[in-house]
């Protein structure tokens, strides 16, 4: 016996002998290849049909055409094809399958006995037939009326297999023509020698439909030669205009036809309809199919037995429907009684991969927990867990409300196996707390579980997390666990992640802000750390206060925080919370050098500063402090955003009273740094600052720098007419100076400004500048 027959007698144990267990009578057709015959089924004494095959050795080729059909036959049996009762596999060769006395479609269409009522049917019976058949991955290859059959209660048979064949990848698997007797029905591609898949029986249905709704035979009349022609170049017969669409799209090319699957559910919706079909007989046509597919996929799923796992696999995957399916209910009710313990571990694992692919749907995960399944799933074997874990986050996502109180008793024990799961799984519980009736149960268990996680470095923030969101997002959930979470968060404080005591804080400052403190030792050990530093600089900046007890500790805050402020303005913010506080300010102090080089930014130093500066001893440190002239010095520049009225204030703060204290700030460089940002500032507000500020030092001390100062002061009137207010004041007071005195004159300021001098405001002024003027020429004019 050839190695094919072996291998297909091990797959379908269906073999017989002709004269034991069947008996040949007489002969109704004759084919290309085979000769048919009534026989008899000794075991019961029923009529079957024999096809007869080979009666001396075959090729093979033969072979192999020969074991496809029997599989195909096998495979493809449902309540519209023919089923195989069985086969030999010793000469002669022989299929024998169910027997049809009645007539096929071929020659009830001659009779014309068919409505379109009855042919609409059997449209729908034929669909689903080829559907189931092409599930499998076969093709029938010859679709047309001669291997319909009606059975004497009008069910659709589909028959003659002998050229199924699975879909080719080459031309060399394609049938030859030679094999079929008629072309009428068959596929361009088919015809042509070429690649072709389940959409050449997508064409042949088409062709039925033609010929459904003509009455007629496609290219009738026409020589087969003719026909083959015509077919393979695509000289296809005009299309009636019922169901044109239809049979347009069946003809198309390949890969543009419609799956037969598609056009079953077109015709079950009656979306695709013949004209004038009684609705009533239709809808029950409709309804016995879907009771038959039912019935079919039953039978399936009762066949899932405890078998060795190559041999189950195969055969679960013969019967997994689709996720859309409206038979998944009922595999999920068939698999129940292997979710039990004796299930091997392989075979569960099919299961469970299976399972996985259908709970993508809302309605399949429903129905997959409405039997309990994800209560039996075998998270006790730990070659299974991930694979049951998958299943049940799965379910989360689209059923989360089957999580209930049933549920948590697994909790404690999947945290101590796989806590990486079971956390992202309680996460995706979380944001669907609102779907779910009772899900305090099993987030209660998720939580009692910490201890498993407290000290991982991976795990343990991500577990915070989960109820930091809860307290955050849900208000229930706070209001009743709110206790609860804060002991946790509390737990956590020691955690050896950095991260995790970092969420713990956090979540701390929402529960419990009123009473949330910082150890300034574990702050400081959060702050060196990149990760964690923003995390802390928040919490920090969050407090009403900072307790400044441990003068070290903090020391060393303020240097991690001088630091990280180059790169962090919360940091910046931190470091003015703590020049708030007087002895914060003090150990600011202790060494100023950060004034020059420590902060990235001269602005945030400088509000640094200022905050300092609220304290009198600060206040008198810094006035002495060359760090904080040359800082001043640095803020008076173009390129930095500190206001100049604010250095300005500052100066005022510090005292200016006397010749002696202009001249601390002349001799550092401040003041004409302040003259030449006005300047290049450009704005009326900066210009006006500095106007009225060096009108009052000009009664303390001259200084040359007055002198530029009229040239500023004529630029900034003709530029803006309303610091007219601080310019005129100004000359009046520095227009005593000779040199200034000249300047004014020589920029004719006098002129520019004489408009202004008409008004009663600075009627006075002018009579003052001009008096000072005068006065300055006067050891000149005694000469």
């Amino acid at each position: 016996m050839s190695n094919i027959l072996n291998t297909l007698q091990s797959r379908i144990p269906k073999v017989l002998e002709l004269g034991k267990e069947v008996t040949q009578k007489d002969e109704f057709a004759k084919g290309e290849r085979a000769t048919f015959y009534h026989g008899t089924r000794m075991k019961d004494g029923s009529t079957v049909a024999i096809k007869r095959i080979y009666d001396n050795k075959p090729s093979k080729d033969e072979i192999k055409t020969y074991a496809m059909e029997i599989q195909a036959i096998f495979a493809t049996s449902t309540p519209y094809s023919t089923s195989l009762i069985g086969y030999s596999v010793t000469a002669p060769f022989i299929i024998v399958t169910e027997c049809y006395e009645e007539a096929n479609l071929s020659t009830l269409l001659k009779q014309k006995k068919l409505d379109f009522t009855q042919l609409n049917s059997i449209l729908l019976e034929l669909a689903f037939a080829l559907k189931q058949i092409h599930e499998v991955n076969f093709i029938h290859g010859n679709v047309c009326p001669s291997n319909i059959i009606l059975d004497k209660y009008g069910k659709t048979k589909l028959v003659g297999f002998g050229n199924s064949r699975y879909p080719s990848k080459s031309p060399k698997n394609v049938y030859t023509s030679g094999k079929i007797k008629e072309n009428n029905w068959l596929s361009p591609e088919f015809l042509a020698g070429e690649v072709f898949t389940e959409k050449h029986d997508v064409f042949s249905f088409g062709s039925l439909v033609y010929q459904f709704l003509t009455g007629e035979i496609p290219f009738n009349g026409q020589s087969q030669s003719e026909v083959r022609s015509n077919i393979v170049n695509y000289k296809l017969p005009t299309i009636p205009q019922q169901l044109s669409k239809l049979i347009t799209d069946c003809w198309d090319k390949p890969d543009k036809r419609p799956s037969i699957a598609k056009i079953l559910e077109s015709l079950r919706s009656k979306e695709i309809v013949f004209p004038d079909v009684n609705n009533t007989k239709l809808d029950v046509t409709i309804q016995t199919l879907l009771a038959d597919e039912e019935e079919m996929f039953t039978q399936k799923y009762k066949g899932l037995v405890h078998t060795d796992a190559a041999h189950f696999k195969d055969e679960l995957k013969n019967v997994i429907p689709e996720p859309k399916s409206p038979y998944v209910p009922i595999f999920f009710r068939e698999i129940k009684k292997l979710f039990v313990k004796k299930t091997s571990s392989e075979i569960f694992s099919y299961l469970l991969d299976a399972c996985q692919a259908l709970i993508s749907k809302t309605k399949n995960a429903e129905s997959f927990c409405s039997n309990h399944l994800h209560l039996r799933l075998p998270l006790d074997r730990d070659e299974l867990i991930d694979q049951g874990l998958d299943i049940i986050y799965a379910i989360v996502i689209n059923y989360p409300n089957a999580l209930n109180s049933e549920f948590s008793p697994f909790i404690k024990y999947l945290m101590r196996k796989k806590p990486e799961k079971v956390i992202i799984i309680a996460s995706e519980l979380a944001k669907k707390v609102d779907e779910v009736d009772d899900p305090l149960l099993v987030l209660d268990a998720v939580m009692t579980s910490w201890k498993y996680v407290k000290d991982s470095k991976s795990l343990a923030a991500p577990f915070l997390s989960l109820f930091y969101f809860l307290c955050k997002k849900v208000p229930d959930y706070k209001n009743q666990r709110g206790q609860l979470c804060s002991s946790l968060f509390n737990k956590f404080l020691d955690s050896k992640s950095k991260t995790a005591v970092c969420v713990a804080l956090t979540g701390l400052q929402f529960v419990e802000a009123e009473n949330l403190s910082i150890n300034p030792e574990q702050a400081l050990d959060l702050l060196k750390d990149g990760k964690t530093a923003p995390t802390i600089l928040s919490l920090m900046l969050s407090l009403d206060t900072i307790d400044i007890n441990d003068e070290d500790v903090f020391q060393d805050i303020i240097d991690v925080l001088l630091k990280r402020s180059q790169k962090s303005n919360r940091a910046s913010l931190l470091l003015c919370k703590i020049a708030s506080e007087k002895n914060g300010a003090e150990l600011l102090m202790k060494d100023d050098s950060w004034l020059c080089n420590k902060l990235p930014t001269v602005e945030s130093t400088f509000r640094i500063a200022l905050v300092a500066m609220r304290h009198p001893n600060i206040m008198n440190q810094l006035k002495d402090s060359e760090n904080f002239k040359y800082l001043l010095y640095k803020c008076c520049k173009p390129k930095h955003q500190v206001p100049l009225r604010s250095i300005i204030e500052v100066m005022k703060a510090f005292g200016i009273k006397s010749d002696k204290d202009v001249s601390v700030w002349e001799d550092c460089g401040v003041l004409r740094m302040l003259l030449n940002g006005a300047v290049s500032s450009g704005e009326e507000k900066s210009l006006c600052h500095i106007l009225t500020f060096f009108s009052d030092l000009a009664f303390l001390k001259e200084m040359p720098m007055l002198v530029d100062l009229v040239d500023v002061s004529v630029l900034s009137y003709k530029k803006f007419n309303n610091v007219a207010s601080h310019v005129i004041p100004l000359f009046a007071n520095i227009s005593r100076i000779p040199k200034c005195g000249k300047r004014i004159e020589e920029t004719r300021a006098l002129e520019v400004l004489n408009q202004e001098f008409k008004k009663k405001e600075f009627a006075k002024f002018g009579t003052i500048i001009r008096k000072n003027i005068r006065s300055s020429h006067l050891p000149r004019s005694t000469h």
